[in-house]
């Protein structure tokens, strides 16, 4: 997934790497908090890379490039499964 317009308010990389964020839309991101799907500021990377590692992917790829943000989703070509339950239904869980 490509993001057009980079990163926000002079984010660097290396900060975002490491878990800084700043709020591109105040309203939203107040709206999304209010509704409970915000669980930190700053930790959406962190979760992804802790989740590709947890089901067994390849690390995802960050890029940041011409005033774009970029990342890379790679899955294995197995049917993917956790232990017991199918991963597919572990995220529809999490969905609801």
């Amino acid at each position: 997934m490509t993001s057009p317009g980079g990163l926000y308010n002079g984010l660097t990389y290396e900060e975002v790497m490491n878990g800084h964020s700043k709020i591109r839309n105040k309203g939203i991101a107040n709206i999304f908090s209010q509704m409970g799907l915000v669980e930190a500021w700053g930790s959406g990377i962190k979760r992804i890379l802790n989740a590709a590692e947890e089901y067994g992917f390849s690390k995802p790829r960050f890029q940041e490039f011409d005033n774009m943000f970029r990342v890379e989703l790679f899955r294995s070509s197995f049917p993917m499964t956790n232990g017991k339950e199918n991963i597919g239904e572990t995220s529809e869980k999490h969905r609801r």
